[in-house]
């Protein structure tokens, strides 16, 4: 089956010389052909189906000499200065992308680069390189979820560029932002989203999933465990893989419905109330 993973709309920072700031542009992971592929509706037609609307953005045949690096790809995410973020789950890393000559891909030399790996100085492991976003700060965060043969994951990293050299293997600029385990041993997060300071993560807890709502409301780098509740409880919760919060509103897909549920906390007690 043709898997998808529709992860966003490219900034204009980043538009090239055939797009214009009110073209509808997006970046999505493609696990069949193992691509990131870019499409955007250049005649304003309302779609990205013709004829040089949709291309690889990124790919194994980058001229960077990063190998094989979308075999596993999943979440995406871009910052405000329109470096994108992709988490590969064959190699266990997050790659930088930039697309530097605005011809819309990155797979010109020096376009892409290791952000985030098991190299790191750090110590931290990546069995598995789920979800990655950027948070209000400018961090990237990164979803670690751990494997059967290594149990010894199931974190959220927050990873920031502390020397300016492009990424945050070095001492310092890696930590432990939430540990998931602490509050399930058979927790498997997978994707993260920000809503201003507020994080979303998706765990699919051996198959009976939740979402929780992280904050990290003292300021100090460290999500504690009163700083983290279940924001869709197990047994409410979908399957989600893919999470998107706008405005007090977290939408997610549900994997084995096809369908897309908005959640709305109206009551503000930070979870959702299923009525009974």
């Amino acid at each position: 089956m043709r898997q998808l993973s529709i992860a966003l709309t490219i900034a204009s920072a980043s538009l090239g010389a055939q797009a214009s700031a009110s073209t509808f542009q997006v970046l999505f992971s493609d696990q069949t052909t193992d691509q990131v592929l870019y499409a955007a509706d250049l005649n304003g037609d309302g779609d990205a189906n013709d004829v040089g609307e949709t291309r690889v953005f990124f790919d194994e045949h980058n001229a960077s000499g990063m190998i094989a690096p979308t075999n596993n790809g999943y979440q995406l995410a871009q910052s405000q200065g329109g470096d994108v973020y992709i988490g590969d789950g064959a190699t266990d890393t997050v790659y930088r992308l930039r697309d530097l000559n605005g011809n819309d891909n990155a797979q010109d030399a020096g376009e892409a680069s290791v952000w985030f790996s098991a190299d790191n100085v750090n110590g931290l492991t990546l069995n598995t390189t789920n979800g990655v976003a950027v948070g209000s700060d400018g961090a990237v965060y990164v979803v670690e979820a751990d494997t059967l043969g290594n149990p010894s994951g199931d974190f959220v990293y927050r990873t920031q560029d502390l020397n300016g050299d492009g990424d945050a293997n070095d001492a310092g600029e890696s930590s432990v932002w939430l540990d998931l385990t602490a509050l399930d041993a058979s927790s498997s997060p997978f994707e993260i989203t920000f809503d201003g300071e507020v994080a979303f993560i998706t765990d699919t807890a051996g198959g009976n999933p939740r979402i929780y709502r992280a904050e990290d409301r003292d300021g100090n780098g460290v999500v504690e465990a009163t700083e983290v509740v279940e924001f869709v409880a197990q047994g409410d919760a979908p399957f989600a893989l893919a999470l998107s919060a706008t405005g007090g509103d977290l939408f997610a897909q549900d994997l084995f419905t096809d369908g897309l549920i908005r959640y709305t906390d109206l009551n503000q007690n930070g979870q959702i109330d299923v009525a009974t």
